[in-house]
């Protein structure tokens, strides 16, 4: 049982009206292309996220189930409630491209699941993804870190910028991987280093030929 929406024809559709309550049934999205939740989700059962984009952009913080994100991106302004768990693959994000999103529960990437954060300028938010977890950011062996570069040009301030922070703590291990991709081939960006330090994800931004790491 439970409410399922599928498409195999991709585009964009929504979730839309006053209030989407998730209860004791399982809520199926399957999607091929951009599907905007636009309604509140509250609620306390099952959702599971599968195949296109999953863009939160109304409150979820009513929500406190589980989801459980197989395929494709999760991303929106949100915030968004429940303990999020990615398969290997699956992408956790924020905003808008870019832009920031607040998960209020746990979010475990430790099957796999691939941490999104978008550069393309130095301000927060608007110029970058920045992902807050209210509570345990979990990142096992298998869990992958992205900064993907979307500007035309690589100019950011040295230093070092929060892409992601947990109000409870980041469950690390030393074998999580780190990439990041780029439009630009500024060759910066390959001394550009992502670590975790404490309970954030951070960015060391080189410049003038000088690593920050």
């Amino acid at each position: 049982a439970g409410v399922a929406i599928e498409s195999r024809g991709g585009g964009a559709a929504a979730v839309s009206g006053t209030t989407w309550v998730v209860e004791t049934a399982e809520a199926v999205l399957q999607y091929a292309g951009t599907l905007r939740i636009l309604a509140e989700l509250q609620g306390s059962g099952s959702l599971e996220t599968a195949g296109g984009t999953f863009a939160v952009e109304a409150d979820g913080s009513g929500f406190s189930g589980d989801i459980a994100h197989t395929q494709g991106v999760l991303q929106g302004s949100g915030p968004l409630g429940g303990t999020v768990v990615a398969s290997a693959g699956a992408v956790v994000s924020a905003g808008l491209s870019p832009g920031c999103m607040t998960y209020t529960g746990d979010v475990d990437l430790s099957g796999g699941g691939v941490l999104l954060i978008e550069y393309e300028a130095p301000q927060e938010c608007s110029g970058y993804d920045v992902v807050t977890v209210m509570g345990d950011l979990i990142l096992g062996p298998d869990a992958v870190i992205e900064i993907r570069h979307i500007g035309a040009s690589w100019d950011p301030p040295a230093g070092q910028i929060t892409v992601a922070i947990a109000s409870g703590t980041i469950v690390a291990s030393e074998s999580v991987s780190f990439r990041l991709l780029s439009t630009s081939s500024n060759p910066q960006i390959e001394r550009a280093v992502v670590e975790v330090v404490g309970n954030k994800v951070v960015l060391n931004l080189p410049r003038d030929g000088c690593s920050t790491g």
